[in-house]
């Protein structure tokens, strides 16, 4: 247990989310309050809280992507402000936002977003690194790679192809390439910024993820090792979106770590032990099978 000196009152906002759901389990030793990107923080006094964690996006919608990934930190910002709230923000941003790139990003590579929620969320970033260095905020902003775990957004990869494996559901596979972290690896983290703030954080930007790049193909075999369930997806090389008139051949590089190694964060979870975490999870847990099982797919909306 720890002492009542370290529990701390934290505002988690998007409480629906992966990532709020699952920092719940993981940071159940402090007092938490969740609140949803529609609930909104504006009944709130920021000021009794220690940290606020924004896990709040919009990915799908791009009528809604201004209002939840830029207006709502400025607003945010403002309350803050007028409210003369002390606590320490941690803000997820994204690698989309760097956008294509030859070489590993690291966290003064020029943002080069190309879409409608990485733009947007690069936005809100941008917003947030400058309000803190003018005013004083203490914070960080985290552009997290691919996180995944038990209870994900059941349109992403991993449960894709679990969704296949077990239920024998027609799978396409694109040769895309990613950087992977296990959620209990980024929680982990959380709490070490939590226990140990630095200081000078104000507006402070931190690439995370595990260094090692992985393409879609590597992750379909290691689930195959994994469950001793043979695939039948079909393999293509390009990924077409509906909303664009051209195809991509994805390719992301790997994470920066020289920022992460310096602060001392770490990632313990490699890539095939995480999926042996969320197989095993699978076979003992019939919610998340049915969160596999009845997903609904995601399309990306005109802006209009």
């Amino acid at each position: 247990m720890k002492s009542k000196l370290y529990k701390k009152n934290i505002l988690i906002i998007g409480k629906k989310g992966f990532f709020a759901r699952s920092f719940k389990n993981l940071l159940g030793s402090h007092q938490l309050t969740l609140v949803s990107r529609k609930q909104g923080i504006k009944n709130l006094n920021l000021k009794k809280f220690h940290f606020i964690i924004n896990c709040a996006a919009n990915i799908y919608d791009e009528r809604e992507m201004f209002e939840s990934n830029t207006f709502f930190i400025y607003r945010m910002l403002k309350q803050y402000i007028d409210q003369n709230s002390k606590a320490k923000i941690i803000h997820f941003g994204t690698c989309n936002e760097y956008g294509p790139s030859k070489h590993k990003p690291s966290e003064i590579t020029a943002l080069n977003p190309q879409s409608i929620h990485a733009g947007t969320k690069a936005a809100g970033s941008i917003i947030l690194s400058s309000f803190s260095k003018y005013f004083k905020i203490p914070s960080i902003i985290l552009r997290t790679y691919n996180v995944y775990g038990p209870f994900e957004n059941s349109s992403r990869l991993i449960s894709l192809i679990f969704r296949h494996l077990i239920f024998k559901k027609k799978l396409n596979i694109y040769k895309g390439y990613q950087d992977y972290m296990h959620i209990e690896d980024l929680s982990n983290i959380i709490e070490k910024i939590i226990r140990s703030w630095n200081k000078n954080f104000f507006g402070e930007i931190i690439n995370l993820g595990s260094g090692t790049q992985y393409s879609n193909i590597q992750v379909l075999k290691i689930c195959e090792r994994v469950t001793r369930i043979k695939s039948t997806a079909k393999i293509f090389k390009y990924f077409s979106k509906s909303s664009h008139n051209k195809k991509y051949n994805y390719k992301f590089k790997t994470c920066d770590l020289r920022k992460m190694k310096k602060f001392k964060f770490r990632i313990n979870t490699d890539l095939q032990t995480g999926i042996e975490k969320y197989w095993l999870k699978i076979k003992t847990s019939e919610k998340l099978k049915k969160h596999i099982l009845f997903y609904k797919k995601n399309f990306f909306k005109d802006y209009k």
